[in-house]
Formats: C-alpha cells, sequence, structure tokens
C-alpha cells in the first residue's frame, strides 16, 4: 500500500454511534426540507416586488391617478388589438409601452425606441413601476426588470394606449 495511514477499509470499519447517524440524518433532512421551502417561496412570488394594494376600481386611460413618492403600482392587461397597437403606463414625462408581439417601448422624451423583451406575452400582461423616494423607478413587466431610470416628475401616473386596442383589463392596484 501506498499510503497505509488512509486506507479505505480501516474507515470503512469505523463505526459511528447510532445518535451521531440519526442526527446527521436529521440535518440533511431539514437542509432539504427548507431548501424546498425557501424555493417555493421564491417561486410564488416572495421576493417580487411591492406593488401598490390599494385595487382601482376602473382603470380609465388618460385619468391620471395623483401619488406621492415612494410608491408602486401595477397593472395587468391583455390586448387583442391590431399587431401594431400598444398600451402600457406613463410616469410624468416617461412612457412604458409593450405589444402583444414582444416589443417594448420605454422613453422619456416621446420617440419611441422598440425592442424586443422576450418577457412579454401574447395574453395577460403585467406592468408594475416602482418609484423610491429619490425618484429612482424601476418598471418590472412580468416581473421581470425591463427599465431603470431617473424620472423628474413623479406626481402621478395613467394608462396609455396606442393605435387600435381592443383592451381586456384584469388589475390595476
Amino acid at each position: 500500500m501506498l499510503y497505509p495511514e488512509y486506507d479505505y477499509r480501516t474507515l470503512m470499519s469505523t463505526t459511528l454511534p447510532p445518535l451521531l447517524w440519526r442526527l446527521g440524518l436529521l440535518a440533511l433532512l431539514l437542509v432539504v426540507v427548507l431548501g424546498a421551502g425557501t424555493a417555493a417561496a421564491i417561486a410564488l412570488g416572495a421576493s417580487d416586488p411591492a406593488c401598490a394594494r390599494v385595487p382601482l376600481t376602473v382603470v380609465e386611460p388618460a385619468v391620471t391617478y395623483l401619488q406621492t413618492s415612494p410608491y408602486a403600482f401595477e397593472v395587468a392587461a391583455s390586448n387583442t388589438g391590431e399587431f401594431t397597437s400598444a398600451w402600457g403606463v406613463q410616469v410624468g414625462e416617461f412612457t412604458a409601452l409593450i405589444t402583444s408581439d414582444g416589443y417594448v417601448s420605454t422613453t422619456q422624451d416621446g420617440t419611441r425606441d422598440w425592442r424586443q423583451f422576450r418577457h412579454i406575452r401574447s395574453g395577460r400582461n403585467a406592468l408594475c413601476v416602482v418609484i423610491a423616494a429619490d425618484q429612482e423607478a424601476i418598471l418590472y413587466i412580468n416581473r421581470e426588470v425591463a427599465w431603470r431610470g431617473q424620472l423628474t416628475d413623479v406626481t402621478g401616473w395613467t394608462v396609455v394606449t396606442e393605435g387600435t386596442t381592443r383592451m381586456t383589463w384584469f388589475s390595476a392596484r
């Protein structure tokens, strides 16, 4: 033998007391249960951004809902209109629009900069905007960060549409 002090047969013949085996198995079981519980909690949205929890009874495009920062809101809808039509939200001069074929435009100066965003679905989509006290904003589309930036006017928000839309509003909160 090359290294007799590391003979695996000697290590294998060493027995542990049953109490240590039970404690080891209990610790392993605890790690597996906590890991599965954490994964399930994250999958159910435990780490999602906190959007406003006060539901609005009616979603009206072009109606401004006044708020003071910090705040957050979420709008969920489905657009079955023309594929070139879009819907979204506007906060001050910032506008975020999405199309049903997977494009998003985020602008603060009115020019459209359409780009693909793979998390946009052809059916129901949710837009969530979180605005911090320092007026830094984060736009989430279907729980994925789509835009982050600084805003100048955050006193209110509104829902906007562009083109020939056929909207089904699910929630605004």
